[in-house]
């Protein structure tokens, strides 16, 4: 189990306590830090998918370097588990996937008639805590990290919804720009939360196994917090800034994709993504790419392979990419 800082040790910047609204969160509360100065307010949400769990990693040591040092700090970061019976359990989900089920007509009705499942309680936790950190900030001053990992090999990689500071974040950080996944996966976390005003992105750091995936986790999170305004980059630790030296932005050296197309798996499909596909790597058409119970599933065009699945859990199993310029048209 990840080891929470809520009792750190405070240092020269004192570390506010989280607010009494945090209290009855405190199941899922990874962290807290606002040392009282004004600024914006980030949210760090880690295991949304349970199994997913360097973000957590991450974020702690975010939190606990920033609990022990001595550099000024604007705004609040408050930092939690996404999903936390499935955490507990190690596994993507228990009932149905919290990153598919954020439409607006699903929201409204588990916020009407309360939650029906392991996923609706988590997700009607989870917007309190939108609700509520919203209404004391300003709409040009909210934050959300979606932190991820990927069944399969993948270079890192961000989504978003099309909001101007999200891009902000997204061109400070070594990672691969994919557009228009909102278009093709209804009830994503972080098209919901765009909604709401949030600078929202879902960054996948590559794939649960892949050692440096806390590593890069970290970075993300720091950049993201600079970018914000929050900290300053020379104050930030000088092993994240040495590491991200050595990362040219993902724009010189792999230009953003857009999702030109989603395989959906349906029960009963006994699908099999064949295997040794690592994410974005290129792929012709007719091409075969995976097997279900009609026999093999062929690509009908040529781009690169986004998200294959190689797992048990989930619904979606596979994506295509293609790549588009570094002035490409944004996605709405």
């Amino acid at each position: 189990m990840l080891v929470r800082t809520e009792d750190a040790g405070r240092d020269a910047y004192r570390t506010l306590d989280p607010p009494v609204w945090l209290h009855s969160m405190r199941h899922r509360l990874l962290g807290y830090h606002d040392t009282g100065e004004p600024g914006p307010a980030m949210l760090i949400i880690a295991c949304l998918h349970g199994n997913e769990i360097s973000g957590g990693d991450a974020t702690m040591r975010v939190l606990h370097t920033l609990r022990r040092g001595t550099s000024p700090f604007r705004g609040s970061l408050t930092a939690v588990i996404g999903n936390v019976p499935a955490y507990e359990a190690r596994l993507r989900l228990i009932d149905e996937d919290l990153n598919r089920i954020w439409t607006r007509e699903n929201v409204d009705a588990i916020l009407a008639n309360g939650p029906r499942s392991v996923e609706q309680k988590q997700l009607f936790e989870l917007r309190t805590i939108l609700d509520t950190l919203g209404a004391s900030t300003g709409p040009d001053q909210r934050y959300l990290l979606d932190l991820h990992t990927t069944s399969a090999a993948s270079a890192p990689f961000i989504a978003h919804a099309g909001n101007g500071r999200a891009r902000d974040i997204v061109r400070n950080i070594g990672a691969i720009e994919v557009r228009k996944v909102t278009d093709y996966l209804d009830g994503m976390l972080v098209k919901h939360t765009s909604e709401l005003g949030w600078a929202s992105l879902a960054f996948e750091a590559g794939s649960h196994l892949q050692a440096d995936s806390v590593d890069i986790h970290e970075t993300s999170i720091w950049q993201a917090l600079s970018t914000a305004g929050m900290i300053e980059w020379d104050r930030i630790p000088l092993r994240v800034r040495a590491r991200n030296a050595e990362t040219q932005p993902a724009s010189e050296t792999n230009p953003p994709v857009e999702v030109i197309h989603h395989h959906v798996i349906e029960t009963g499909d006994n699908f099999h993504m064949r295997p040794g596909f690592a994410n974005f790597q290129p792929i012709n058409a007719g091409e075969v790419l995976a097997e279900d119970r009609n026999g093999p599933i062929t690509s009908t065009v040529s781009g690169r392979i986004f998200l294959p699945l190689y797992q048990n859990e989930g619904r979606d199993g596979f994506f295509i990419v293609r790549d588009v310029g570094v002035n490409g048209q944004d996605e709405a």
